[in-house]
């Protein structure tokens, strides 16, 4: 089966860990046998003038390799901050052309998207447009944070009740979109999955002489580190927490990269 994966949360040669779990995903289902898939990435234009603040985008390359997967990253207009509402439109009016040129050198039959919005509706626009079924996955702040926003959520409503198939990455996102008026039979839910040659248990003696830590207690925080994953919130509580109990052995360790750093 060929299938067109799209989503702007997929890494690319200035962001390699941008939406690592949508390429993890993928790449594993690329290896069943019979499946092949390419990637639409697009990303916002931005002139190469090599100023500004988004002036990286303009560095990612056109078409690359990853993990032996061809990812295209054509470009679509954006309108920072206030072009929210119109998102989806002009990622779908970026890229119908170049996606319609990609079908006929790689004919794909279904398209696998992921974020629900912009990039699930633009790719129910795509379907539409190519007559192609389309699966769109729901991934947590899409639906969370999005649909508190009522400019925005008629196109999560319109998306969710109108995609072939809908994938939640847990029971709460599912009935998320239940609410959101979505039919519960047309819903799979799928968690994230663990690729256990890079992730796996180890003796906790064997973890603590790594970060050179051995006589304390450790609280583990897992996260990229921006505002809204609230480390700092972590930090002030565990300071409440050793202000009361100063004698308690514990360590707080971060596990991850961001602004925020």
């Amino acid at each position: 089966m060929k299938v067109l994966v799209f989503s702007s949360l997929y890494p690319n040669n200035i962001w390699p860990n941008h939406g690592v779990f949508v390429k993890e995903r993928m790449t594993h289902w690329a290896k069943l046998s019979g499946c092949s898939l390419e990637v639409i990435a697009p990303v916002p234009y931005y002139p190469p003038i090599g100023a500004g603040k988004r002036q990286a985008f303009s560095q990612v390359v056109r078409q690359e390799y990853i993990d032996g997967i061809s990812v295209h990253h054509p470009r679509y207009m954006m309108i920072p901050k206030f072009g929210m509402i119109l998102h989806g439109l002009m990622m779908f009016g970026g890229v119908a052309s170049y996606v319609k040129q990609l079908r006929e050198a790689f004919p794909f039959e279904l398209i696998d998207a992921h974020y629900v919005y912009p990039d699930g509706f633009a790719a129910l626009l795509l379907g539409r447009y190519l007559k192609c079924p389309v699966v769109i996955s729901a991934r947590g702040s899409d639906i969370h944070q999005f649909s508190t926003m009522p400019f925005i959520r008629p196109f999560l409503r319109w998306t969710a009740r109108h995609a072939n198939k809908v994938i939640a990455v847990s029971a709460t996102l599912q009935e998320s979109l239940i609410r959101l008026g979505c039919r519960e039979d047309k819903i799979s839910v799928i968690a994230n999955g663990v690729d256990t040659t890079k992730f796996f248990p180890v003796a906790p003696e064997v973890a603590q002489g790594k970060i050179g830590i051995s006589d304390k207690k450790i609280i583990l925080s897992v996260a990229r580190l921006v505002p809204n994953k609230g480390g700092d919130l972590l930090v002030r509580a565990l300071r409440l927490v050793i202000d009361e109990n100063p004698n308690w052995p514990v360590c707080l360790v971060f596990v991850g990269e961001g602004p925020s750093l």
